[in-house]
């Protein structure tokens, strides 16, 4: 939720993000009042999950089904690089 795939202008993708990021901090605060949930647990998710999108972008076609959904992602890549790196040794 904190990362926003889309285009849009610079003030819009401010508010976007900020409510993507207030989404995402009061999701992860429910959660672990419901269920034990480590640090470390959600930094591998993280890693994982950001180097799955990294994945799909890189290996995408400019042919190929749902270049919007890729395309949009695209602009994301620097956030997910920089997740993974913060997150790794």
């Amino acid at each position: 939720m904190r990362a926003v795939p889309r285009e849009m202008p610079g003030l819009v993708r401010r508010v976007v993000q900020r409510i993507g990021r207030r989404g995402a901090d009061r999701f992860l605060a429910a959660y672990q009042t419901r269920h034990q949930i480590e640090q470390a647990d959600l930094d591998w998710f993280i890693v994982l999950h950001s180097a799955r999108l990294i994945t799909m972008v890189e290996t995408a076609t400019d042919d190929g089904p749902r270049q919007d959904v890729v395309s949009g992602w695209r602009q994301t890549l620097p956030l997910l690089a920089q997740l993974i790196a913060e997150r790794t040794d």
